[in-house]
């Protein structure tokens, strides 16, 4: 499932740059509306302060899942959340306005079948 989910956002090699820097703005307005600093967010997530503003800024082309799920705990945001918001913060331009609207739709598609699959393996265990 987790594959599913980064492959939402880092699926494409010429988008992955662009996804990278719209999930660091979300991950960088969010922390600082919420009043943190670089080192409680790495504190908390046990890494160092430069790879918190490495992400931040898009510069790092290969954060791990756990890093990107311990930083979204760490805000109490969700997956969902994040890439909802990174779907908005790539401001595409008036014409591809079409494509952005499918895009999010596609999005939230996905999300619901891999919530479901979550729900059916929850329900045999």
């Amino acid at each position: 499932m987790k594959r599913e989910i980064i492959n939402l956002f880092f699926s494409e090699k010429p988008e992955q740059e662009e996804s990278l820097f719209a999930m660091g703005h979300v991950l960088k307005a969010e922390r600082t509306r919420q009043g943190h600093r670089l080192k409680a967010v790495a504190e908390s997530v046990g890494i160092t302060p430069a790879y918190i503003s490495q992400l931040e800024s898009g510069k790092k082309l290969n954060p791990t899942f756990r890093v990107i799920s311990d930083y979204l705990n760490f805000l109490g945001l969700d997956m969902m959340d994040m890439i909802l918001r990174m779907k908005v913060t790539e401001s595409p331009a008036p014409d591809q306005l079409d494509k952005l609207i499918s895009g999010i739709e596609d999005t939230l598609e996905t999300l619901r079948v891999i919530r479901k699959l979550g729900g059916e393996k929850n329900e045999k265990s």
